[in-house]
């Protein structure tokens, strides 16, 4: 219950399920997010709209004075993978581990766009480093390389990325349409509200 609250927080907090259907997300075709996982190149890139249906990065500051960048890449039979980085508003190396860190984050993979609280697996960062080099007042830069462990005991329940590079348009005010207090209420950070 726990993670599928925290799947649906993180759509929630980018627009994509909290009817914040007035937010204006970051994202466009210049905006990217790469990576090799387990030895296989990815690039993620475009825009956030209102479902689960097309890849997106989106990076926004939040009102805990830091910021999350998020990417989504669609699969197939109707799923995707979300990746989250979070860390403070600050530009520099930064040490990676689970939340409570400078530096956090997930892979939740096998999310139905459909249904964000149906996901395969859900794995969390447990080491590695983030490289912030630009952040605002219009993009934030960053290079990356960490590993996630899965919450479960099944097999293949170790994620490494490496080579990480991150460069998205950055939207610096936390408040933009509710739609980051959104996420914030929803994971138990804040006193945000979401759009019904």
């Amino acid at each position: 219950m726990k993670l599928r609250v925290l799947c649906l927080a993180v759509l929630c907090g980018l627009g994509a399920g909290c009817g914040a259907d007035d937010a204006t997300a970051p994202g466009s075709s210049d905006a990217s997010i790469t990576y090799t996982l387990n030895g296989t190149r990815y690039r993620l890139s475009g825009s956030l709209s209102s479902s689960l249906t097309e890849p997106f990065v989106v990076a926004r500051a939040d009102s805990v004075g830091g910021f999350v960048v998020v990417g989504y890449e669609t699969g197939g039979k109707g799923k995707g993978d979300l990746l989250v980085l979070q860390g403070p508003r600050q530009t520099g190396g930064l040490q990676c581990a689970v939340a409570g860190t400078p530096c956090h984050g997930r892979m939740i993979t096998g999310i139905t766009g459909s249904n964000t609280s149906s996901f395969d697996r859900f794995f969390a960062i447990t080491s590695g480093t983030v490289n912030v080099t630009a952040i605002g007042p219009e993009r934030l830069r960053a290079h990356f390389s960490v590993t996630l462990q899965a919450n479960d005991s099944l097999a293949n329940g170790t994620l490494v990325i490496q080579d990480g590079s991150i460069d998205v348009p950055y939207l610096a005010d936390p408040q933009t349409a509710g739609s980051l207090e959104c996420l914030l209420s929803r994971v138990g950070v804040g006193s945000g509200s979401c759009r019904n």
